[in-house]
């Protein structure tokens, strides 16, 4: 069963290699769609699902290949404050230089080194990065977006930060706890 899943997985994610072997010095332009089966082939996600589209320019010279990724769509993220379940728009325009050389290499965020021998450029670690890094650290639903709630509603306070000092009417109350330290000083 486990054998089936890997090899319909495997076939999934073969759509998004490309044989660089084959291509000749110019510009290649390609169309994907990533859906809720290409996002469920990688463990420990920071969404579930979602719906992209791609669209790849490839240009290849003596030296490396120039690939610029065009991602639309939207995924499915849970809200931070009220576990809601929203989709949350994306678009990524990025450029990453693949670079020929003797042994692979990251260089940097848009700058990897392939060897000179590879066959195959395989794309869909890169595509699912990209749209990972889209994921903002605070997921909050659009309806919080603004300060004030858009129907006029109370928005519910779940979390309250207390400092160590508040302050009422100008005066600064200091927490006892504190003020008994402060006495051994």
């Amino acid at each position: 069963m486990k054998d089936k899943e890997e090899k319909a997985k495997e076939k999934l994610l073969s759509q998004y290699h490309i044989d660089i072997v084959a291509l000749q010095h110019k510009t290649y332009q390609y169309a994907w769609v990533c859906n809720k089966d290409f996002f469920a082939c990688f463990e420990n996600s920071l969404f579930a699902t979602g719906s992209c589209e791609i669209g790849l320019t490839l240009t290849k010279s003596e030296t490396m290949l120039t690939v610029v990724f065009d991602i639309k769509g939207t995924i499915e993220l849970v809200c931070d404050r009220s576990l809601e379940v929203f989709d949350f728009p994306i678009h990524v325009l990025t450029t990453i230089f693949f670079k020929f050389g003797e042994k692979a290499a990251e260089l940097s965020e848009d700058v990897v080194v392939i060897p000179r021998n590879i066959a195959t450029l395989e794309l869909e670690n890169y595509l699912y990065e990209l749209v990972s890094l889209e994921v903002p650290m605070k997921k909050l639903h659009p309806k919080f977006a603004g300060e004030e709630s858009s129907e006029g509603e109370e928005e519910i306070l779940i979390y309250k930060s207390v400092s160590q000092e508040e302050t009422i009417d100008d005066k600064v109350l200091i927490d006892p706890r504190w003020a008994n330290l402060k006495k051994l000083l």
